[in-house]
């Protein structure tokens, strides 16, 4: 992207990347947080340590700090084994916190606890252990907002704000489209047993007049298909008929 406001975004990455501070992503859905958040932590000095992934909107949330911190066996119902929990596997590496606006209170409170002393103690359990590892979080709410409102706390958001990346919609870099639809074709094309594929300037001018809701995720998908059921190599604009009866109805309507 070479768009101002990403480029932007990408500067700060780059800092980041840098330092130790802990880094906070954020944007709307598919705009490509989890691709930044591994490209930090890739570019960092910790880049050859260990990379750990927790998905806060894909855990119960009674289970988060289970998963954070570990559990000693018999710490709750169901903990029928002990389990090492994922703040100590990414020690000297990094551990990205996904949808941290998901992360219940208890868990906010046990996490910015951790920040403060870097120490873990699983649940149930009464031995602190030291860890060092970087953390970056993702977000897709504002969560200034969810501050305002009290369902995050302050001092945990501005510990995870050291580093601020706010990546822009697809929408809001409109310029980036072409290269981005031409870049995701070629990757798809390298794909085992996927046709390359080129796009015609017709189709690159549709699926640049699109609004892109679900954005950069939502551009790989749609060229996907397109390249899966196109027959000829070649996609024009008939190989998107959903995009081009969106963008029609979006004209008729204005």
């Amino acid at each position: 992207g070479s768009s101002p406001n990403f480029r932007s975004a990408l500067a700060i990455a780059a800092k980041a990347a840098r330092t130790r501070v802990p880094a906070l992503i954020t944007g709307r859905s598919g705009t490509g947080k989890e691709v930044f958040a591994r490209a930090i932590h890739g570019a960092s000095p910790r880049g050859r340590g260990p990379l750990v992934m927790l998905d806060c909107s894909a855990v119960a949330p009674g289970l988060i700090a289970s998963s954070l911190f570990g559990h000693e066996r018999g710490a709750f119902p169901g903990a029928f084994e002990r389990h090492v929990g994922q703040l100590v596997q990414a020690d000297g590496g990094s551990i990205i916190i996904d949808h941290v606006e998901c992360m219940p209170a208890e868990a906010q409170a046990l996490l910015m606890q951790f920040i403060h002393s870097q120490d873990v103690q699983t649940v149930g359990g009464n031995i602190r252990q030291r860890v060092d590892l970087r953390i970056i979080a993702t977000s897709s709410n504002p969560l200034d907002r969810m501050v305002d409102s009290g369902h995050f706390r302050e001092d945990l958001y501005e510990a995870l704000s050291a580093a601020q990346i706010n990546l822009p919609s697809l929408s809001e870099r409109r310029s980036d489209i072409a290269p981005l639809a031409r870049h995701l074709a070629a990757r798809i094309g390298s794909l085992p047993q996927m046709p390359a594929a080129s796009i015609t300037d017709a189709a690159m001018q549709l699926l640049a007049a699109f609004a892109w809701p679900g954005n950069v995720r939502q551009l790989q998908d749609v060229l996907f298909r397109a390249t899966l059921t196109s027959g000829t190599g070649i996609l024009t604009p008939e190989d998107f008929p959903a995009i081009q009866a969106a963008v029609e109805d979006s004209s008729n309507s204005s």
